[in-house]
């Protein structure tokens, strides 16, 4: 003989419950009274309320905002997003005269982190540079304006968390 557990609401309603389990039962009565997907959307409003919650805060690209997220829409796949970035600068940028290159061609590396805001504008850029060779530390100044020209002009795209666009911290490395 099997025994049958039911929950009842407002003394009127019965719900016949297929396991003993009460988080099993409760999820199971969730998804018969409210539908299958009651559960999934009450998480993604509380995560969207958080995330409003913290709109003042900068989120760190890309372990706070939505996987896969491109923010440079140049980039066909998230993963080369930094490689397109890299390559549409080097399209462009052109050695000052004077400027000692080495037959590897890692000459400098270009430490650059920066806000991507909401309305998809940047701020707070920093770049730090470290030349291969110390004598082409005159150009420096040169080569930080090529990269502040490129990063301010480029069209980036806000990042996403939970579904509201939020401001991210990006971090990328420029070598050629």
């Amino acid at each position: 003989e099997i025994e049958m557990s039911f929950w009842y609401e407002n003394n009127e309603k019965r719900y016949q419950l297929g396991t003993k389990c009460y988080y099993k039962a409760s999820n199971e009565l969730l998804n018969v009274k409210y539908g299958s997907h009651f559960t999934k959307n009450i998480e993604k409003t509380a995560d969207s309320l958080y995330v409003i919650s913290k709109l003042n805060e900068v989120f760190a690209y890309p372990d706070e905002v939505d996987d896969y997220y491109i923010i440079y829409p140049k980039a066909k796949d998230f993963l080369d997003q930094k490689i397109q970035i890299q390559q549409d600068f080097f399209e462009n940028f052109k050695f000052p005269n004077g400027f000692i290159q080495s037959s590897d061609k890692r000459d400098f590396r270009a430490k650059t982190n920066f806000i991507i805001k909401r309305d998809s504008k940047v701020s707070d850029l920093n770049i730090e540079i470290e030349f291969k060779n110390s004598k082409n530390q005159k150009f420096q100044e040169y080569i930080v304006n090529q990269l502040r020209k490129f990063i301010e002009n480029a069209n980036w795209k806000a990042a996403v968390s939970s579904g509201v666009t939020v401001d991210c911290r990006f971090n990328i490395n420029f070598y050629n």
